[in-house]
């Protein structure tokens, strides 16, 4: 759960982890599904077969928190992620990531954490 950006669901899901009582079903009224809005539109999706009817308890809590974290960080960032390995493909050859640490690779995708405004100003012709 620390891989999660959202304070608010890894909050919710760290509580429904720490829930001690066998009144999970009543208490958190979730199933193995997950619903999203996506361009206004609700959208819903089953995290494993008939999940929609399956509740949540005391005993499969954990297998919920594993398969909506999956969900979440792997699944449905899936065709983005894809996109993004494609186009990073073409630019970069498969053997020259051979070629860079972990670190390098990150400056390359990510850029750094401080911009110099000085350094980009005084290295910039504007015209016009």
């Amino acid at each position: 759960l620390e891989d999660m950006v959202d304070k608010e669901v890894r909050s919710g899901l760290q509580q429904l982890l720490d829930y001690e009582n066998d009144d999970v079903e009543d208490i958190f009224c979730l199933t193995f599904e997950v619903t999203w809005m996506d361009m206004g539109n609700e959208r819903r999706l089953d995290l494993k077969p008939g999940g929609a009817d399956i509740p949540v308890t005391s005993d499969n809590k954990e297998e919920y928190v594993m398969l909506y974290v999956k969900w979440l960080l792997v699944d449905s960032i899936r065709a983005q992620y894809d996109a993004f390995e494609r186009g990073f493909m073409r630019v970069m050859e498969a053997s020259s990531l051979d070629l860079l640490k972990p670190e390098e690779l990150e400056l390359l995708v990510v850029g750094t954490p401080e911009l110099d405004f000085s350094a980009l100003m005084s290295s910039t012709t504007y015209e016009g």
